[in-house]
């Protein structure tokens, strides 16, 4: 049962990476601390428990998530899908995620070209 639950949390570190790794726009180098910010997030249960292990696996599949979005192409659906979303709206120095409410996804769709 361990196994099987270090695998789950895992991939779903891997899948938080990969979310939150969308709203990147600097390539890998930006997309570490986007990474480390969802495996923490993901990890939070795992680090109450002090199962310090588990927590830097799911740091760094996290990571590897990020990363593979700074990779992955522009035209990638679950990026784009990530970048234009409402719900969700996060924006810090140059890092954002998501669009305002207020705006439409064509608003910000210049953004990639930066």
């Amino acid at each position: 049962m361990d196994t099987f639950f270090l695998v789950l949390m895992g991939l779903f570190a891997l899948a938080a990476g990969f979310g939150l790794g969308a709203g990147n726009y600097h390539g890998i180098v930006g997309a570490i601390i986007p990474g480390i910010f969802a495996g923490l997030l993901a990890a939070i249960p795992v680090i109450r428990e002090r199962q310090w292990t588990l927590a830097a696996i799911m740091i760094g599949a996290a990571v590897i998530g990020s990363v593979a979005c700074a990779l992955s192409s522009n035209n990638n659906g679950v990026k784009k899908f990530c970048r234009t979303q409402s719900n969700l709206y996060i924006r810090v120095g140059p890092y954002q995620l998501g669009v305002q409410a207020d705006k439409t996804p064509s608003d910000h769709s210049d953004q990639s070209d930066k």
